[in-house]
């Protein structure tokens, strides 16, 4: 048995997971969301969300995914620990036995199968190429925190609503992107960016905002991720979100595994 490397890559992305048979019932906002009222031009730094998400050093957690590539669906259960800011370690078990085991670094990503006695690393460079969207280690952690994978200091079209904010930015990368946020919690619910010279389309939504502390975090998560003719969608589940002072991330790769190539 072998899964794709695009699965682990998307998986790491937001993190999913081993072996749940049932679909998934989520809770988060399905249909497109129309914001309609005020209209302004802001000049921003950060989004609504920034003071919102959950603020830890260290953070553990169980999850659960279902994936579609290309129309090949597969399922996962995990473990994640995240050092915010460094790293994000995952744990993906079948029966109760680990399958793979990965990292996650602003270097790039490496994992170990150990199903197949083999690992590989790849550089953070070769990361946009294989997953066909332009995604660094910052902007895998704002996907997973619950934020828009571009921060830039520019101008943001603005309408607010009742319950709702909406940003639309062109960024100066070139991709266009729109943020929709909840009044309430400020927290993002509804993200697209698109490159429309590179036909690369992104769009996540978040649900089951709980409060942790005196911040939120989405305990659900939809993502799909587009080229021409390639797509992948995740949807994944949270549980046990617990933050720690302290995590080890253990990750040896066994001498006599053998390093695979993609």
């Amino acid at each position: 048995m072998r899964i794709s490397l695009t699965t682990y890559l998307f998986f790491l992305l937001i993190l999913g997971t081993f072996s749940c048979k049932k679909k998934i019932q989520f809770k988060y906002e399905d249909s497109p969301i129309i914001v309609e009222g005020e209209k302004s031009l802001t000049y921003h730094q950060a989004y609504p969300a920034d003071s919102s998400v959950l603020n830890f050093r260290y953070l553990q957690a169980k999850m659960r995914a279902s994936t579609s590539i290309n129309g090949s669906n597969q399922n996962f259960n995990a473990i994640l620990r995240w050092q915010k800011g460094e790293k994000i370690w995952i744990s993906m078990s079948l029966f109760g036995i680990e399958g793979i085991r990965a990292l996650i670094d602003s270097s790039g990503i490496q994992w170990i199968d150990r199903l197949n006695n083999s690992y590989n690393i790849l550089p953070i460079e070769k990361i946009a190429y294989k997953v066909k969207m332009d995604l660094d280690f910052q902007s895998i952690e704002r996907l997973l925190i619950g934020l828009p994978t571009i921060s830039d200091t520019v101008h943001s079209e603005i309408n607010i609503s009742d319950q709702y904010q909406k940003w639309s930015t062109q960024h100066p990368n070139g991709y266009l992107s729109i943020a929709i946020f909840d009044r309430i919690n400020s927290m993002l619910i509804d993200y697209q960016a698109e490159n429309p010279i590179l036909h690369r389309y992104l769009v996540a939504k978040y649900g089951d905002v709980r409060n942790i502390g005196n911040n939120y975090f989405s305990f659900e998560r939809m993502l799909k991720i587009s080229q021409n003719n390639d797509f992948f969608e995740m949807q994944s589940k949270f549980s046990e979100v617990t933050i720690l002072d302290s995590l080890s991330f253990p990750f040896d790769i066994p001498v006599k595994y053998k390093r695979i190539e993609y």
